[in-house]
């Protein structure tokens, strides 16, 4: 079994440095499927040992090979997530296609959070990406009811779109596109968890950036990382955590 979780722990490193790489190029309007990875300061094209993720990071100090430039620690750190992150979506699932899929679909907000983080957009293509993979994760749960699709893309977004028209700007219109679109493999429920999940984490951070003065009062910062987190964890447990409030606290 541990060989397995090694095997799974590769590949999603591995995904996770190619999640980086589209997050990078689609702002750019660069094809993610075509095209050599270089080094981002002197255009050097890497060697396929020089992409081994992590351990090429290690071996190479940090540094590129050839100019010297100090390399940035989101290259490890996201093949590291990457990697974590199959893992748990396998020991959640194990040897099924909803492993492969919720990855997916996880691999899929990451690019969306990054992009986000940097830009304060999110594109249409990486939508149309998450609405394909957490529609065929829903799929491989069987009994798929049209009606609970459409209450839980309703649920969240709504009330968002709703809140946008009495505040201006209260969220961005890719914030809403996404919790329509999570709607396709979460039920209502695990919707809104996720939405409070995500607002909650947007509260703590603002908070904590406001105090430390790193941003100011009436600054945008990007949704999409925090609803990400929410999303993630109520695909994931989403069914566990709503059962374990109504049994403490409704029970």
């Amino acid at each position: 079994m541990l060989l397995c979780y090694l095997y799974v722990f590769c590949v999603g490193a591995c995904c996770g440095s190619s999640a980086l790489l589209a997050a990078d190029r689609i702002p750019e309007k660069r094809s993610i499927v075509k095209g050599r990875s270089h080094c981002t300061y002197c255009n050097h094209v890497l060697t396929w040992y020089e992409l081994i993720p992590i351990t090429s990071y290690v071996f190479c100090k940090g540094r590129c090979r050839y100019c010297g430039r100090k390399l940035s620690l989101i290259y490890p750190c996201m093949e590291l997530a990457g990697g974590i992150l199959a893992c748990i979506c396998f020991f959640r699932y194990g040897f099924t296609l909803q492993t492969i899929t919720s990855f997916s679909v996880i691999m899929i907000l990451t690019v969306i959070s990054i992009i986000d983080f940097r830009t304060l957009l999110i594109y249409d293509k990486t939508l149309f990406l998450l609405a394909g993979a957490g529609l065929v994760h829903c799929m491989g749960k069987g009994n798929v009811q049209l009606l609970s699709v459409m209450q839980s893309a309703l649920t969240v977004s709504v009330p968002m779109f709703l809140a946008n028209r009495l505040i201006k700007d209260a969220y961005g219109e890719g914030d809403i596109h996404l919790m329509a679109i999570t709607g396709l493999f979460l039920l209502p429920a695990e919707n809104i968890l996720a939405a409070l999940t995500g607002t909650l984490c947007a509260g703590v951070s603002a908070l904590f950036l406001l105090v430390t003065g790193r941003v100011h009062k009436g600054a945008h910062i990007p949704f999409a990382p925090y609803l990400s987190i929410g999303i993630g964890m109520a695909m994931l447990y989403g069914n566990n955590i709503i059962n374990w409030y109504i049994r403490t606290f409704l029970g």
